[in-house]
């Protein structure tokens, strides 16, 4: 494994070099394929894990034993960071979509680095601020944008492109598309359709998004003064 490839992971991109070589010896990368599990909802945590290529689902289970899909995780995505810093269980369960790399730390060795490595500590908080700051974006987009608008900020944070045309290349199917989105497929096709008045059009697993510009005044934070349905 490229070493380099390993600092360029989240956390692990905040180390000095010389604490950086020490996870490496500590950690092991490894190949899963489609369908493994790398962790269980409620199962101890025992690992913490970095997706290096691939692709994996998170979920949980509802009341009713139903598989609810939370998200769609890829490169330098992590899993099990906060469970092995409380000791606690895995709150989310995460299944491989297709052959994938990773790498995993185990629960004693990250926390004994932790206790010793002061960079190591600053990395982590560092880390935990800014996936608090992106989950409250999360939930204020789901309580104050229509699911157009969210789906258009999704593709829009699928690309770096910041002004023009992209086309962008969908990782998974619709069905997961609107899991993710906190959507039923039937909200997720309508969504798509209003978005169609931004230049936004569908080929397969393909959306190509006509002006990046236009779609970002659409999504703009102003969103909270529109209804569901005006637009």
């Amino acid at each position: 494994m490229d070493f380099n490839k390993l600092a360029r992971l989240p956390i692990l991109n905040r180390l000095p070099q010389d604490v950086l070589e020490i996870v490496f010896r500590t950690g092991e990368v490894k190949q899963v394929r489609a369908g493994d599990i790398l962790s269980r909802e409620g199962a101890q945590a025992c690992h913490v894990i970095w997706i290096l290529s691939g692709r994996a689902k998170t979920s949980v289970e509802n009341i009713n034993g139903e598989e609810t899909v939370i998200d769609i995780i890829s490169q330098g995505a992590k899993v099990g960071l906060a469970e092995v810093c409380e000791e606690g269980a895995y709150c989310l369960s995460v299944q491989v979509l297709e052959d994938s790399v990773i790498f995993q730390l185990p629960k004693a060795e990250f926390l004994s680095l932790l206790e010793e490595q002061f960079d190591l500590q600053m990395a982590v908080f560092a880390n935990i601020s800014v996936e608090m700051r992106g989950a409250v974006r999360e939930i204020n987009d789901l309580k104050l944008k229509n699911t157009s608008r969210r789906l258009g900020a999704y593709l829009l944070g699928m690309t770096s492109a910041e002004e023009g045309e992209v086309v962008i290349d969908l990782p998974f199917g619709k069905r997961l598309l609107a899991a993710r989105l906190a959507m039923k497929p039937e909200s997720l096709s309508r969504a798509l359709a209003k978005l169609k008045k931004t230049g936004v059009e569908t080929m397969r697993n393909q959306v190509k998004i006509m002006d990046i510009e236009v779609l970002k005044n659409y999504c703009g934070e102003d969103d909270w003064l529109f209804e569901e349905g005006m637009v």
